[in-house]
C-alpha cells in the first residue's frame, strides 16, 4: 500500500508548477512561447569550424583520450583539417557491443570494427550528399564500441543525454552552407540546452554572432551554456598559472567570467561559462608544460564533472521555471528588435512616399505641359487647314482687237508672255512665303516643327515657242493662235504650281497630324502613369498607416508581454494554494487512511520547500 501512495504522490510532485507554467505561457500576446522540443529532447553544440565541437562530444562521453584524436579524425571522412568534419547534425551515442554502428540520414545501417572502416564510410556519406545534393534533416547516428571509452570512468549520468554536434556555420561553401543553415534552424529550436563553443583567445566572436537561435545566449541563461577551449593552453592564463595568480577552479572560472564580461560589455555573465582544454592542445600541454598540466588536470576535470551534472538537470521542472524566469531580459531585447525593424520598415515607406509624391508632382507638370502642346498642335492644325494657298490667274494677254499696229509681232507676245510668267512666279513666291511664315509657328513645338519650302522653279520653267515664224501678223487668226498656245503655258504653270503646293501642304498636314496622334498616345500613357503612380501613393499611405498601427500594437503587445513576464511567481503561488488546499482536505479527511496522510504530509512538506526554492516574492 505504502509503494502505492509513494509512486502516486512521488510522480505529481511537480503537477502545481506544471500547471502554473502552462497557464502562464498561454497568455502571451506577442512572445513565441513554442520554444519546447519538437520530438525528442537535445543538448546541442554549436561553434566555428576547428573549435572541437566532436573532440569535445567524445570526451563529454567519456572516449578514452587514448583513443580521442584518432577517433575525431577518422570520422572525418578524409576530410582535411581546416573544413568542416560535420556535415549534418550527429548523434553519438555508447554502442551495446564491439561495433561501430553507423546509421545515414536516408535509414542507411552500416556496422564496422575498425576505424579506417569508419573513415571510409563517412567519406562516402559526404561524396553522396555532394554528388545527388541529397541533403537531409534527419541526423546521422555513430554509436561508439564500449572498448574505447574510460571503463572505470564512463559517467552514467551522461547517457540518457542526447547530445548532438551540430555542423560549423564558416563554410565557404555555399551549397553546404544552406543546409546547414536548414540544420541550425531545425535542432537548435529542438534543444533545451545549446552549448556555444569558442576559442578561449577568440571570445570577441561570441558578440558577434548573427544568427538570430543563437545570438541571444546572454538573454537567456538558462537555455545556453558557453564552452572555451584551449583555456589552460591560454598565454595569459598559463603565466597567472605560473605566477600562482590561479590556484584552484573556482580562480580559474572567476578568470574567464570577468574576462568574457568584460568583452562583452555585460558583467556579471547569467550564462554559465565553462572554460575548459581537450584534445590536442591537452595533449601537447602536458608535454610542454607538465607542472601547468598537472595542476589543471584536476580543474578540467572538476569543470567537465559541473558541466555533466549541469546537463542532467536541463529537463527537471526546476530548470524549466528558471528558464521561464530569464525571459524579461529575452522579451525586452526582441520587443527593442521588432520595434526597430518596424520603424525601419516605417521609414523606408515614408521615404517612399515622399519621393513619389514629387514623382506625382513631377507627372502632373509635365502632363500638363504635353497637354497644353497638345492643344496648341490641334488649334495650329485648324488654323493650317483654314488656309487657302492656290494660285489665281485671269488671262490678261490683250486680244487682236486691243492691240496697236506696232503690238502685232511675235516678239511683243513673248514678251508679254515672260512677263505674265514672272508675274505669275512672284505671286507664287509670295503664297510659298505665306505658307513658311504660318510653318514657322509650330516652332515652338521643338522637335516637331513643320517643314519649310523653297519655291519649285520648274513650276515655271517654260519656254514658248510659236509656230508662226514671221515677226510681223498680218492675221488676226494667226495671232489668236499663238495667244492661245501662251495662254494655255501659263494655265499649265498655274496648275503645276497648284499641284506642288498642295502636295507640300498635304506634306505638313500629314506631320502635324502625325505630331498630334503621337502626343495624343503619350498624353494617355503618362495619364495611366498618373494614374498607377497615384494608387501607389494611396496604397503606400495606407501602408504607413497599417504601419503605425503594427508598431502601436507592437509596442502595447510587448509590453504586456513584458508584464507578463513578471507575474510567473504569481502564477506559481495561486497553483500552490489550489494545490496546498487540495492536500490540506486529503489530510483532514476522516476518511483518508493512516498511511496515506502520513504522504500526504510528507509531500506537503517537499512542495513547500519546491516553492522556497521558486518563488522569489515577497
Amino acid at each position: 500500500m505504502s509503494n502505492h501512495y509513494f509512486y502516486l504522490y512521488d510522480s505529481t510532485k511537480w503537477d502545481w508548477t506544471v500547471q502554473a507554467t502552462k497557464k502562464f505561457m498561454n497568455g502571451f500576446k506577442r512572445f513565441d512561447t513554442n520554444f519546447e522540443q519538437k520530438e525528442q529532447v537535445y543538448v546541442g553544440v554549436y561553434g566555428p569550424t576547428q573549435v572541437g565541437k566532436t573532440t569535445f562530444i567524445l570526451t563529454l562521453l567519456g572516449i578514452s583520450p587514448l583513443y580521442l584524436n584518432e577517433i575525431a579524425d577518422k570520422l572525418r571522412g578524409g576530410r582535411e583539417k581546416g573544413k568542416s568534419a560535420t556535415i549534418t547534425c550527429t548523434i553519438f551515442e555508447r554502442s551495446s557491443n564491439h561495433e561501430f554502428h553507423i546509421i545515414w540520414p536516408t535509414g542507411e545501417a552500416f556496422q564496422c570494427v575498425h576505424l579506417d572502416e569508419v573513415e571510409k564510410i563517412m567519406g562516402n556519406l559526404r561524396r553522396k550528399i555532394y554528388k545527388n545534393q541529397s541533403f537531409s534533416l534527419e541526423p546521422l547516428t555513430i554509436k561508439v564500441p564500449s572498448r574505447f571509452f574510460n571503463q572505470q570512468d564512463v559517467d552514467t549520468r551522461i547517457r540518457d543525454l542526447s547530445i548532438i554536434d551540430l555542423p560549423g556555420d564558416d563554410s565557404k561553401d555555399s551549397l553546404e552552407m544552406l543546409h546547414v543553415d536548414k540544420i541550425l534552424k531545425e535542432y537548435i529550436a529542438r534543444c533545451k540546452v545549446c552549448i556555444i563553443m569558442e576559442i578561449s583567445s577568440q571570445m570577441t566572436a561570441l558578440t558577434k554572432l548573427d544568427k538570430e537561435i543563437v545570438r541571444d545566449w546572454q538573454e537567456l541563461p538558462e537555455q545556453f551554456r558557453i564552452v572555451l577551449t584551449r583555456s589552460i593552453s591560454n598565454d595569459s592564463v598559463m603565466e597567472k598559472i605560473d605566477k600562482g595568480e590561479i590556484q584552484s577552479t573556482a580562480q580559474l572560472k572567476a578568470e574567464y567570467d570577468y574576462e568574457l564580461g568584460r568583452v562583452c560589455e555585460n558583467s556579471p555573465l547569467q550564462t554559465r561559462i565553462y572554460p575548459l582544454e581537450f584534445g590536442d592542445s591537452w595533449t601537447d600541454l602536458k608535454g610542454r608544460f607538465p607542472n601547468v598540466f598537472s595542476n589543471a588536470a584536476v580543474w578540467v576535470e572538476e569543470l567537465f564533472s559541473d558541466l555533466v551534472d549541469d546537463l542532467t538537470r536541463i529537463n527537471s521542472p526546476e530548470q524549466e521555471i528558471k528558464k521561464l524566469k530569464s525571459m524579461e531580459r529575452y522579451i525586452e531585447k526582441h520587443q527593442k528588435e521588432e520595434l526597430e525593424k518596424l520603424e525601419i520598415l516605417q521609414q523606408i515607406a515614408t521615404a517612399e512616399f515622399s519621393q513619389q509624391t514629387i514623382d506625382v508632382a513631377l507627372y502632373v507638370k509635365q502632363l500638363t505641359k504635353e497637354l497644353k502642346m497638345l492643344k496648341d498642335m490641334q488649334a495650329f492644325e485648324k488654323k493650317w487647314a483654314n488656309r487657302s494657298y492656290k494660285l489665281e490667274y485671269t488671262a490678261s494677254l490683250p486680244s487682236w482687237s486691243n492691240l496697236q499696229l506696232y503690238e502685232k509681232k511675235s516678239s511683243y507676245l513673248k514678251a508679254r508672255y515672260f512677263g505674265e510668267l514672272e508675274d505669275l512666279k512672284d505671286a507664287a513666291t509670295e503664297i510659298v512665303n505665306r505658307l513658311n511664315d504660318v510653318a514657322k509657328e509650330s516652332n515652338r513645338f521643338q522637335h516637331n516643327a513643320l517643314r519649310q519650302f523653297d519655291l519649285d522653279e520648274s513650276c515655271f520653267d517654260r519656254n514658248l515657242t510659236l509656230d508662226y515664224l514671221v515677226d510681223r501678223y498680218f492675221f488676226e487668226s494667226r495671232y489668236s493662235e499663238d495667244r492661245e498656245k501662251a495662254l494655255t503655258q501659263l494655265k499649265a504653270c498655274v496648275s503645276h504650281f497648284d499641284s506642288w503646293i498642295n502636295s507640300c501642304i498635304a506634306e505638313n498636314t500629314r506631320q502635324i497630324q502625325d505630331t498630334i496622334k503621337q502626343h495624343q498616345k503619350i498624353c494617355r500613357l503618362k495619364q495611366q502613369d498618373l494614374k498607377r503612380l497615384i494608387e501607389t501613393s494611396i496604397n503606400k499611405v495606407i501602408e504607413i498607416e497599417k504601419n503605425a498601427l503594427d508598431i502601436q500594437l507592437a509596442n502595447e503587445e510587448w509590453t504586456l508581454d513584458k508584464e507578463r513576464a513578471s507575474q510567473l511567481d504569481s502564477f506559481l503561488m495561486e497553483s500552490y494554494v489550489t494545490h496546498a488546499n487540495r492536500l490540506k482536505q486529503k489530510l483532514f479527511d476522516p476518511k483518508t487512511e493512516l498511511v496515506e496522510k502520513w504522504f500526504v504530509h510528507f509531500y506537503w512538506n517537499v512542495m513547500k520547500e519546491q516553492a522556497k526554492g521558486l518563488i522569489t516574492n515577497e
